[in-house]
C-alpha cells in the first residue's frame, strides 16, 4: 500500500506543487474574481435587481465555464516531453500525483469558486450602489449559501449530475491529451452531449413516433417518486456511469505515461 499512497509523501508533494504553481493559482483566482465582479455588476446595472433564480443561473454558468478552463489545464507538466519526464521522475506515486491534481483542480477550485462568487456579489453590489442612479430598486438579499439553498430541487440534482460529468470529462481529458488538451477536451464534451442527444432522438422515434417529427426528441417523462421523473433519473444514471468509468480511466492513462 505504501508504494501507491503514503500520507507523508502525499502532503510533501502537495506542498511542492503549491510552491511551484502558487503564482499561477493566485493569478487565476484574481482573474476569476474580476470576471465574476464584472458579470454581476453588468447584470445589476442592466436589470437593477438580483433575484434568486438569476443568482443560481449566473453561479452555475460561471462555474461551468471557469471549471472547464481550470480543470482542463490540469497536469500542466504533460504538455511537453521534457516536462513529462520530469513529472514522472518526481518522488511520488502516480496515484498521489493524480489525487493532488484532483484535489486542487476540482475540490479546492469548487470551494474557492464559491467564496469568490460570494465576494464578487458583495463587490458588484457596492459598485452598483456607488455608480448607478437607480438606487431605490431592491437588490436580492443574498447570503453565503444562497446559491446552494435556492438551487435545492429535484431538477437541480440532474443539473448537478451533468456538471459532475462535465468536470470529470475535462479532468480525464487533461490527463489523456498531450497537445491542445483543452481544445480536444471541449470537443469531446460536445461529442458526448451530442451522443446523448442522438440516443434520446432514436428513443423518441422508436417509442413515440406519432408525436416525434424531425430532429427534436419528444419524450414523455413519467414520475417515479415525488418530483423525480424518468428524465431526471436518466441524467443521474449517466453521471454515475461516467464517474465510475472516467475516474479510473484518467488514472490508468496517467499510469501508462510512467511505463
Amino acid at each position: 500500500m505504501e508504494k501507491y499512497f503514503n500520507p507523508t509523501r502525499f502532503s510533501k508533494y502537495f506542498r511542492y506543487n503549491l510552491s511551484i504553481h502558487y503564482k499561477a493559482y493566485f493569478i487565476t483566482c484574481i482573474i476569476l474574481l474580476i470576471g465574476l465582479v464584472c458579470t454581476n455588476y453588468i447584470y445589476l446595472c442592466s436589470n437593477h435587481e438580483y433575484k434568486a433564480n438569476t443568482h443560481v443561473t449566473i453561479y452555475t454558468l460561471s462555474y461551468c465555464l471557469s471549471a472547464v478552463l481550470v480543470i482542463g489545464t490540469g497536469f500542466p507538466e504533460l504538455r511537453s516531453k521534457s516536462k513529462t519526464i520530469y513529472f514522472i521522475t518526481i518522488p511520488a506515486s502516480i496515484l498521489e500525483k493524480y489525487l493532488v491534481q484532483f484535489f486542487i483542480r476540482i475540490i479546492c477550485f469548487t470551494i474557492i469558486y464559491h467564496v469568490l462568487f460570494w465576494i464578487s456579489l458583495k463587490l458588484a453590489h457596492h459598485f452598483y450602489m456607488l455608480t448607478d442612479y437607480k438606487k431605490h430598486f431592491v437588490i436580492y438579499d443574498y447570503s453565503f449559501f444562497s446559491a446552494l439553498e435556492n438551487g435545492y430541487s429535484s431538477k437541480s440534482y440532474s443539473l448537478f449530475s451533468l456538471i459532475i460529468s462535465i468536470c470529470l470529462l475535462v479532468f480525464t481529458g487533461s490527463a489523456i491529451y498531450k497537445k491542445f488538451a483543452l481544445f480536444k477536451t471541449v470537443f469531446t464534451i460536445f461529442a458526448f452531449l451530442f451522443g446523448i442527444y442522438i440516443l434520446l432522438l432514436i428513443y423518441s422515434h422508436i417509442f413515440n413516433p406519432e408525436v416525434t417529427h424531425g430532429f427534436y426528441p419528444e419524450l414523455q417523462p413519467r414520475n417515479v417518486y415525488q418530483e423525480y421523473n424518468t428524465m431526471i433519473l436518466l441524467m443521474i444514471a449517466i453521471s454515475c456511469v461516467t464517474s465510475i468509468l472516467l475516474l479510473p480511466l484518467a488514472y490508468f492513462k496517467l499510469k501508462e505515461k510512467e511505463l
